[in-house]
């Protein structure tokens, strides 16, 4: 409901469809231990089997210590990519100028997400935005341990810090639906 304040999509979405399950079926199985030591949900109006551009926070620990939220697209088709590239490479000034938000940076430094070694042909090996256009997953971390998760105000710090990444994963989803 706090990320509904400022993405009100997000209240289509059903609880069952933002957590991730850490158990698998053990019963015949010899080995006994969880699908996963971490707790994830996935929060998008699109569902959280969707390549579009989402919010999402993990706590435990997986592969990002003791956890982490999370925005951006991940397992991205390739030809939606392209999309993306392209519309990167068209709407500069505005790309700029979400990825350019101080607060952005602060809490949200660096891009994680795989890349590609160069940049794509049908652009020029030198564009300033090249980093960008390389990319085939995009999105940022912020890094939190488990006392995050430990005070009792961390929902709303962790709407106050997804919020930042809106202007970017509107980005995203618009230019992959466009």
């Amino acid at each position: 409901a706090l990320m509904a304040e400022w993405k009100p999509e997000l209240m289509r979405q059903p609880v069952k469809d933002c957590f991730y399950r850490f158990n698998r079926d053990t019963r015949f199985s010899p080995d006994k231990s969880p699908y996963k030591t971490y707790f994830s949900a996935l929060f998008s109006q699109y569902g959280r089997k969707s390549y579009h551009a989402s919010y999402y926070l993990q706590l435990g620990d997986g592969n990002y210590a003791d956890g982490g939220l999370f925005g951006g697209s991940w397992c991205t088709p390739t030809p939606i990519v392209r999309k993306l590239r392209r519309a990167i490479a068209d709407n500069r000034e505005e790309f700029t100028e979400i990825i350019s938000n101080p607060e952005l940076e602060e809490f949200f430094p660096g891009w994680i997400g795989d890349r590609l070694k160069n940049v794509p042909k049908e652009f020029e090996a030198d564009d300033p935005l090249g980093e960008f256009l390389k990319m085939k997953d995009i999105g940022k971390m912020y890094s939190c341990g488990e006392d995050f998760f430990l005070r009792p105000d961390w929902p709303e710090r962790a709407s106050r810090l997804f919020s930042l990444l809106r202007p970017l994963n509107d980005f995203i989803n618009y230019s992959f639906d466009e």
